[in-house]
């Protein structure tokens, strides 16, 4: 995969990449590679670098937890992007097409041969997304299970920069270990969890909180202690009070909290919990509108409140939400404007356009009209 002074390069960037010690990104990843890239073979770089380095880049350029169906491959890793050619065709970047056999075997070796968690849990997740569909045999177990110990290494040691993408990662380690069957990872990945969301979780940024909830009780093949289901409800339970009592009024955040908690509560038929949270989280969002000065924003928001009533089966409280959003829609009428623009169109695109219609006998006029 390259002549040996191609080679002695790439080795130099590994070396580098792999002794980082700040936080990083596979986006910065990727670029600390294209910069090299770029400075050792021109502007021309993508048609002169050596496989290896295209390798590398290829690597880090990959999209995890890629959700687009239509365009994806069944695989967990997607394209960065897809943009139309000069022939209008939809061109992948970068695209499964462009993996090789001995592509895969590469990420097979940098996986076992590199240090930063990073790095391997990348390779690793690569080769066991795309071995079976690139060489057509199942990958070796070894990398799903250097994936997930480089996930829950990445997570424990604060490595990646983003706290977001590390939850994402989480879960793909938890998804590993569940389809590995392997009771020791799923317990590793699980505390993991429990323990990332304790360090990262902030009450005014609901993305890096609920997670526990969303990826272990409400996963049947997870076993929790009682102990471990008691606290994450309440860590829920805490928050929503916390809401409650805010001058802020952040009702998304309450309503994040709510709705897991109603959930919950519903599988073990507390009815009167359901309703105690979802009233709750309504006085937020009402207490919200109360300050509102757009009557047409206090209409969007109380009828998304209507609609949870009705989810819940809180109809009077519904019906009550029903008469307030009625009292709001004379006031948001006054508040919408005329807005006018003007386009001069010139006589003779009118008449042409007007000819292409008519053009013809008077059934085919019509049917075009």
């Amino acid at each position: 995969m390259g002549g040996n002074k191609d080679l002695e390069k790439v080795e130099e960037i590994l070396k580098t990449l792999d002794s980082l010690t700040q936080q990083v990104c596979e986006e910065e990843i990727s670029e600390m590679l294209k910069k090299v890239a770029k400075r050792e073979y021109g502007e021309k770089w993508r048609e002169n670098i050596p496989e290896v380095l295209r390798a590398e880049i290829m690597a880090f350029d990959f999209m995890e937890d890629y959700q687009n169906s239509k365009t994806g491959w069944g695989t967990y890793f997607g394209p960065m992007f897809v943009l139309p050619n000069k022939e209008k065709r939809a061109v992948e970047v970068p695209s499964i097409q462009d993996i090789t056999p001995s592509i895969i075997n590469y990420w097979e070796k940098r996986a076992n041969k590199s240090r930063h968690p990073i790095l391997k849990a990348r390779y690793a997740d690569l080769v066991w997304d795309f071995s079976e569909k690139v060489k057509g045999v199942k990958p070796s177990y070894t990398m799903a299970v250097i994936a997930i110990e480089s996930i829950i290494e990445i997570a424990e040691k604060d490595l990646h920069k983003y706290q977001i993408n590390v939850i994402t990662k989480l879960r793909r380690a938890l998804s590993l270990a569940l389809s590995l069957n392997d009771k020791e990872l799923i317990s590793k990945v699980k505390d993991t969890i429990i323990a990332y969301e304790n360090k990262v979780a902030e009450d005014d940024k609901p993305g890096l909180w609920g997670f526990s909830f969303d990826l272990l009780l409400k996963n049947k093949n997870v076993q929790l202690t009682p102990e471990e289901k008691d606290r994450i409800i309440q860590d829920l339970e805490e928050r929503l009070d916390r809401f409650s009592k805010s001058p802020n009024y952040d009702f998304w955040a309450a309503e994040n909290a709510a709705i897991r908690l109603a959930d919950y509560y519903n599988t073990i038929n507390k009815k009167e919990d359901v309703k105690r949270v979802i009233l709750t989280y309504g006085e937020v969002l009402k207490t919200g509108v109360s300050i509102q000065p757009s009557a047409q924003v206090a209409i969007v928001w109380l009828t998304k409140l209507y609609r949870t009533y009705l989810h819940y089966n809180l109809k009077d409280e519904a019906n009550e939400v029903s008469i307030e959003i009625r009292k709001l829609g004379a006031k948001a009428n006054s508040e919408l404007k005329t807005i006018e623009a003007s386009v001069t169109i010139p006589t003779e695109k009118i008449e042409k356009f007007i000819n292409a219609l008519i053009d013809g006998d008077l059934k085919t006029a019509l049917l075009r009209i």
